[in-house]
């Protein structure tokens, strides 16, 4: 006995028609595939920004003692 609940109002799944039942099912499934695919994006954008630092950190070439030394005395002087 599952109670669905739809703008605030509540219903026995027990009572619905096999129609219904089938409505219920196929929400069930967009709602599954809506979480896959959220977590795909997610995974997707948390990729993308990875690896766009390792782009942006490996044009900028090698750091050196020196270039963190320069950096360091940039972030003092402010």
């Amino acid at each position: 006995m599952t109670k669905i609940y739809i703008d605030e109002k509540e219903y026995e799944s027990n009572d619905f028609t096999p129609e219904q039942t089938e409505i219920v099912n196929l929400l069930n499934l967009g709602q599954n595939s809506l979480g896959l695919l959220n977590h795909i994006l997610k995974c997707t954008q948390s990729v993308h920004q990875m690896k766009t630092e390792e782009l942006k950190k490996s044009l900028e070439g090698p750091q050196t003692i020196g270039d963190l030394f320069d950096k360091k005395a940039d972030t003092d002087g402010e």
